[in-house]
């Protein structure tokens, strides 16, 4: 199936347009003009509602960690991985990818 699909591509792909390749330099006034969209507002709220939240969780599970297990930190890489949950969902990640390895396997080959 994957020979299929590359020979596919091989005759559909076109290269891009020489514009795309040319470098066309920006001037700080055309950042300046995407400010006036009420969109690019938007986006960057949301981007920084989320990314702040990301950061800010990612530094919360340090001190989650050291207050519900209290172990240092070197312990964590050692001990962490000894409890039943993380085995169970490493058991499941496992089935699951030897699971899609048999769905997306190419058995021309055979």
């Amino acid at each position: 199936m994957s020979s299929i699909i590359f020979v596919t591509y091989i005759f559909i792909a076109k290269d891009a347009l020489l514009e795309v390749y040319t470098p066309q330099p920006k001037k700080l006034r055309d950042y300046a003009k995407l400010l006036q969209y009420k969109d690019t507002w938007w986006f960057n709220l949301f981007y920084a509602v989320s990314f702040r939240g990301f950061v800010g969780f990612a530094g919360y599970m340090k001190v989650y960690f050291i207050n519900s297990y209290q172990a240092d930190m070197s312990a964590f890489g050692v001990d962490i991985l000894n409890e039943p949950n993380v085995k169970v969902v490493a058991g499941y990640f496992g089935v699951l990818c030897l699971f899609l390895e048999l769905l997306l396997k190419d058995f021309s080959s055979l």
